[in-house]
């Protein structure tokens, strides 16, 4: 298609004079074609009409009478190459040339022809990979490469591949890798994102690389097709520190001390550091041997070692020491040097001026002072050549230790230290210690003797001589320094000392041991009861005190000490017959021979009556009493009870009297907050609560309660009234002199007068309570006059005198109600 360029005189007058020129030079050139050939040339199109500004760009220049046609130009610059394919078509190959629209010409000898702005030369597409920085972190991050186009891509889109490759990064340890094919940035875009996962440490490690390589680009030149992605290493350096170290200085020789440098955490990278010996309070060449160099840490690696010599002498000094600096760190930061201690083990020889007490117990376990000097750092202290229990240097004066067990006599003590041994000749002396006494076990036994007792204490071994009231044991064995045991002798019935005496001396237990005379039965009631067992049986006689034993026949009872003449026990079940009664005591045993005599039972006693209390109301702390008649004398043991029910609350009635009669008597106190407005209920039977009721045959009674009377006018008010409100009445104006209180109770109440209120007021608001007024005894009015001042006054409820028709006080007083407030007043 012809250029549609607006026309231009001048323009048009050079082409045309252009054309002239042209067609006079082909005729010179070409005389027989100019003869020949009439028809110019015209250019109809360009296929394609653009191309790269590199040129080499296939375009098909058609239109007319294009034969013999010259190479055509292409902005003034000559085609690479052409070929004239027909009178109507040439293919033509562009040159390089500036971006922009140019001009095509074509000659042929007939004349030219130019299509204005013909061709558009067009800047190439080019591919890049940009690089691309990542800080590492400590666990995965994503390290993201641009592939950018240099223009939008064109029709068809660019496509390629990609792939990562190591560098100082390692696949799997520093990063994931990745393999992508058939990419593609379509028509119209010019960018694509890959991402690559970076994975995180905690180690320092130099910054790492890897690679994105872009290959198989279609449809752009590569500008740059590997992008390096860095992975910058932000993690802390490691730190680096030697750590103390101390010995022995020795006396001859050397000795080596090894300090532990550490390295922590370890470190992805060499880590190097100089280290050097620094004088303390010891001194190069005289105490130690100086030492320096470079300590080298591999990657991974966190210890290293260094080595310095020490001298050894005799002198006595202080300890001394020196410092193994560290510095010049590479790869690591520095936190502390280390410090190397020599010990002196020179020491003076130590001395023994006093030991306080010099006396103890072949026991041992006597604390004892040692006073000298040179006694720091004593390694041993003896008594007679045992080492002493314990010991601890207080200072380098005084050793406090602790005497071992050892025989009677004078011992040596002595003490060894790093400077050498003292030793005190016959400095602390063993000494039998006094026995001392704590106890004897029984404590008493018969007059007659012969009661083995066991004797505790301290001191006890070699023990010469043990009496009971003076009168020597029949025999004793030392069992340990801690026990003897003992036979008594016979003796008058008392209480008694017991004296043991040993070398060591003696002690005394003050009444320790009782001679007890023998008891005597002479009487048991009732003598017979039920062969079932239960029977309650009193045991009477004298020196009853300390019963360990009761038997009926050979069957041992529950019993009870009541005193030293009187045992109350109960006869357990047993085969109908007389069975013989003992009682045993410290002081021996007696029988009395067929002394109870078991029966089999009778019928069991039956309820025939009960009675309540009288009708009226009660109130709390008033007694209800019910009385529980048998068809025959009972028996109780234990606390059997009544079950009661006042308005749903159930409650008891606690057994009072009646053993050994007919009449059981039972009774309840009212309790505050007890209410029975419709009359008490009582349950169908007694409850034993663990105990019995029984007749004389030990037989149990029947429970059932017959003959119970109606309750139904028995009524418990035990609910103490309340303040339910107290407030002004009406609307006071604001300054009234004068205002009423409504009081309001729970339930009528008497015994209400003026001194039962009190006025709580604030700011200046005063008042004074003149008269009190009802008309049921539930709602009172209070007159309150008098009043000036300005603030409030709240009227609040004594629990003084108030009481409800029964007599149940007032529960609490009352400060709760609603205040009336003064506003103004002329005389505030």
């Amino acid at each position: 298609m012809l250029s549609q360029a607006k026309s231009n005189p001048l323009k048009d007058f050079v082409t045309a004079l252009g054309a002239v020129l042209t067609a006079l030079t082909v005729a010179l050139a070409f005389p027989q074609e100019a003869m020949t050939q009439s028809a110019a040339p015209t250019i109809s199109g360009i296929s394609p009409a653009n191309g790269t500004t590199e040129g080499g760009t296939s375009v098909t220049i058609t239109g007319t009478n294009l034969t013999g046609a010259s190479a055509p130009t292409f902005g003034g610059a000559k085609a690479t190459s052409y070929t004239v394919d027909s009178d109507t078509q040439i293919t033509a190959v562009t040159p390089a040339h500036v971006s922009g629209a140019v001009d095509v010409a074509v000659i042929t000898s007939s004349g030219s022809e130019t299509l204005s702005g013909g061709f558009t030369y067009v800047a190439p597409v080019t591919l890049s990979i940009a690089d691309v920085t990542v800080s590492e972190g400590d666990d995965f991050t994503g390290a993201t490469f641009t592939v950018s186009l240099s223009q939008a891509a064109g029709a068809g889109g660019v496509t390629f591949d990609i792939a990562t490759a190591d560098g100082t990064a390692s696949d799997g340890s520093n990063y994931s890798a990745s393999s992508l094919t058939g990419l593609s940035i379509p028509a119209g875009s010019s960018l694509y994102s890959f991402t690559v996962q970076v994975i995180g440490d905690t180690i320092s490690e130099a910054d790492e690389t890897f690679f994105a390589n872009v290959t198989n680009v279609s449809g752009a030149t590569v500008s740059d097709g590997q992008g390096a992605a860095t992975i910058r290493d932000d993690d802390p350096l490691p730190q680096l520190f030697i750590t103390r170290t101390g010995g022995i200085e020795g006396n001859t020789g050397t000795s080596s001390r090894v300090f532990e440098v550490t390295l922590t955490p370890a470190s992805g990278q060499p880590v190097s550091a100089s280290f050097a010996t620094v004088d303390g309070t010891a001194s190069a060449g005289s105490d130690y041997v100086a030492n320096s160099g470079t300590i080298n840490f591999a990657p991974g690696s966190t210890s290293a070692e260094i080595t310095v010599t020490i001298n050894g002498d005799l002198t006595i000094e202080p300890d001394e020491n020196f410092t193994v600096e560290l510095s010049d760190a590479v790869g690591a930061t520095l936190t502390m040097d280390g410090v190397g201690t020599i010990l002196n083990d020179d020491f003076p020889a130590p001395m023994i001026t006093d030991i306080a007490p010099a006396t103890g117990t072949t026991a041992g376990g006597t604390t004892v002072t040692i006073t000298g000097t040179e006694l720091t750092g004593a390694t041993a202290v003896t008594f007679g050549g045992t080492a002493a229990n314990s010991f601890t240097v207080d200072s380098a004066t005084q050793i406090t230790a602790t005497t071992p067990a050892r025989a009677a006599g004078a011992a040596d003590v002595v003490v060894t230290t790093p400077g050498g041994s003292a030793t005190a000749t016959g400095g602390f002396t063993y000494e039998v210690p006094a026995p001392t006494l704590s106890s004897i076990n029984p404590n008493a036994g018969p007059g007659a003797g012969g009661t083995t007792v066991t004797i505790a204490g301290t001191g006890l071994t070699g023990a010469t001589a043990i009496s009971f009231g003076g009168t020597p044991a029949t025999s004793f064995t030392v069992d340990s320094a801690t026990q003897i045991t003992a036979t008594t002798p016979a003796h008058a019935t008392g209480t008694v000392d017991v004296t043991v005496t040993t070398p060591g001396g003696s002690d005394t237990l003050t009444d320790a041991f009782a001679f007890v005379a023998p008891p005597t039965i002479t009487g048991i009631a009732p003598t017979a009861g039920s062969s079932v067992g239960r029977t309650h049986v009193i045991i009477t006689g004298a020196d009853l005190a300390g019963a360990t034993v009761v038997t009926f026949g050979s069957t041992a009872a529950r019993f009870i000490q009541e005193g030293p003449a009187q045992i109350s026990a109960t006869a357990d079940p047993h085969p109908a017959g007389a069975v013989d009664v003992t009682v045993t005591t410290p002081g021996g045993s007696d029988t009395l021979t067929g002394g109870f005599t078991y029966v089999e039972p009778s019928s069991a006693p039956i309820v025939s009556n009960v009675s309540g209390p009288a009708d009226g109301t009660y109130k709390a702390g008033d007694i209800l009493t019910f009385t529980v008649t048998y068809d025959q004398n009972v028996g109780v043991r234990g606390s059997p009870s009544l079950s009661l029910e006042l308005r749903g609350a159930a409650r008891s009635a606690s057994y009072a009297a009646g053993d050994a009669s007919n009449k059981l008597t039972f009774s309840y106190v009212v309790q505050s907050g007890d209410l029975a407005p419709s009359g008490i209920g009582l349950g169908p039977s007694i409850s034993l609560n663990g105990g019995s009721i029984y007749n004389g045959a030990r037989t149990d009674a029947n429970l059932t309660l017959n003959g119970v009377p109606d309750l139904s006018s028995v009524l418990i008010d035990a609910v103490a009234p309340t303040v339910v409100s107290t407030a002004f009445s009406g609307s006071p104006a604001p300054d009234a002199t004068a205002v009423d209180f409504v009081v309001t109770f729970s339930e009528p109440v008497t015994g209400v007068d003026s001194s039962d209120f009190t006025l709580a007021t604030t700011g200046s608001a005063t008042g004074s309570i003149s008269a009190t007024s009802t008309s049921d005894n539930v709602t009172y009015n209070v007159s309150v006059n008098a009043i000036s001042g300005i603030g409030t006054l709240r009227l609040d409820v004594l629990a003084d005198s108030i009481v409800d028709a029964i007599g149940n006080p007032l529960a609490a007083d009352f400060s709760s109600g609603t205040p009336w407030t003064r506003g103004s007043s002329t005389n505030a």
